[in-house]
């Protein structure tokens, strides 16, 4: 269960680098930036505003290139530990757009039914398949 949780804490964080990515991207598309490339900027030792959010996205983009590494590591952990435990396929889909996607209920709850529309999923079925797993999770 720690390791689902810990999986779930790096997608956050994940999500809050890309918005700080797509931020700093909108802000170098907009015009609202003027860089007069002749003139240079002494009180950075040179680096004008573009230059910072250059430097800034690439060491943004890094940082989440190793969290999803961190993630798909932790994630392939959990996923051999759920398979241990005799946790079929279609319950581990369901744990993965959870902690590993970082989905809503009702998000995963959509997610499962287009993946398996023989299975009926809706909203009662999503919640007490989650709260069963938890809890076979927990008395593991």
């Amino acid at each position: 269960m720690l390791r689902l949780n810990e999986c779930l804490g790096l997608r956050c964080k994940m999500n809050n680098i890309d918005m700080k990515i797509s931020e700093i991207r909108g802000t170098i598309i907009s015009p609202k930036i003027q860089v007069l490339s002749f003139a240079p900027s002494f009180s950075n030792g040179g680096i004008n505003s573009y230059d910072r959010f250059l430097i800034k996205l690439e060491t943004l983009q890094n940082e989440r290139s190793n969290l999803q590494k961190k993630i798909d590591e932790c994630w392939e952990l959990s996923k051999t530990e759920l398979k241990k435990i005799s946790i079929n396929d279609e319950h581990i889909d369901l744990l993965k757009l959870r902690f590993y996607y970082g989905l809503s209920c009702r998000e995963s709850c959509e997610k499962m039914r287009e993946f398996y529309p023989k299975s009926n999923w809706n909203k009662q079925k999503m919640y007490r398949m989650h709260k069963k797993m938890i809890e076979i999770i927990k008395n593991s």
